[in-house]
């Protein structure tokens, strides 16, 4: 009888730390989603990590409600994500510095990849092929591989790790060094920003292809340069220059940011930075916070978590070329 009584004290134990790393994760999760995206924070699950939570979830009474401790403590949770914050841009510093590189983060030439991808391929950005991903700050920090499972007591918890990070090789730092050029800036300089904000399509030379028929017509994968550092084929670039091949371009990444954003995915207001995760809830955003009204396409950005945003090409179609084939 005591050994049984003893068993499901053990089993009430695991199950109630299970819960409070449950409940834990939902309460960060709702404030972690009303902070801006960038600066990076930490997932909720590395909130678990720190003091008070660690202790509460570890050591904690097994038939107290923590519900109003964990509150309590969240109202630090500004102060955790800049220690955890400061903590990755040391140790990413630190890497930088020892490959020779500059230290600063902000820099498009400086890169990164995953080594778990690198072991194990499996983050395929195009149907044909698997690739390495080449991550950016803080791009990486939201990075599915990124996420290691470990337990604190008898709760398991997957707190966010910097262990799988190593600075871009060279192969990939002339791809970096290259597309940036391509897009008319100095690699030495240009930020991650800069980049962005050069509004360039690159298009994929080697990914020609021919409509059949009479009318026959040149289709170009395009793309922006997020996705052509992770596309599979590096050496064959153009930058787009045809001011109708961009106009294409450009529709098709409109229409296809619009179509999205009628879905659940999450994506992120371009006026203050913060995600959204439905419809309902971008159009309130825009007209509760600021005063916005109609089509969303043009107040909202991929987040930083879509895979898409390294890995989205456009195939778009050139004038006629000749006729048969």
């Amino acid at each position: 009888m005591g050994n049984l009584r003893a068993e499901h004290l053990q089993i009430r134990i695991e199950t109630v730390a299970r819960e409070r790393v449950s409940l834990l994760e939902r309460l960060g999760d709702a404030l972690l989603t009303k902070l801006p995206e960038t600066p990076p924070n930490p997932p909720a699950g590395t909130i678990c990590s720190y003091q008070p939570f660690f202790g509460i979830i570890k050591n904690g009474p097994p038939l107290t409600d923590v519900t109003a401790d964990f509150t309590k403590g969240l109202e630090s949770l500004p102060d955790i994500c800049l220690i955890w914050r400061e903590k990755q841009e040391t140790y990413l510093k630190e890497l930088l510095c020892r490959a020779g590189c500059s230290e600063d983060l902000s820099l498009a030439i400086n890169a990164f990849t995953c080594t778990d991808c690198s072991e194990k391929p499996r983050f395929g950005f195009n149907s044909r092929q698997d690739v390495v991903p080449v991550l950016h700050y803080p791009y990486f920090a939201l990075h599915q591989c990124f996420y290691s499972h470990c337990k604190i007591g008898n709760a398991s918890v997957t707190p966010w790790t910097n262990k799988r990070i190593k600075v871009a090789g060279k192969a990939h730092h002339a791809i970096c060094k290259k597309i940036i050029e391509m897009c008319g800036l100095d690699a030495g300089t240009a930020t991650v920003q800069d980049m962005d904000a050069a509004d360039a399509f690159l298009t994929c030379e080697k990914c020609v292809q021919y409509t059949g028929g009479e009318n026959r017509r040149k289709l170009h994968k395009v793309m922006r340069w997020r996705s052509a550092m992770n596309h599979g084929h590096n050496t064959a670039w153009a930058r787009a220059t045809d001011a109708d091949l961009i106009s294409s371009a450009r529709a098709v990444e409109k229409s296809s940011l619009k179509s999205a954003l009628a879905g659940p995915s999450s994506f992120v207001c371009v006026h203050c930075n913060v995600a959204q995760s439905s419809a309902s809830a971008r159009s309130e955003h825009l007209s509760s916070e600021h005063g916005i009204t109609g089509d969303a396409v043009d107040h909202y950005r991929r987040s930083l978590k879509d895979r898409k945003l390294n890995s989205q090409v456009f195939l778009v179609a050139e004038a006629v070329v000749s006729g048969g084939s």
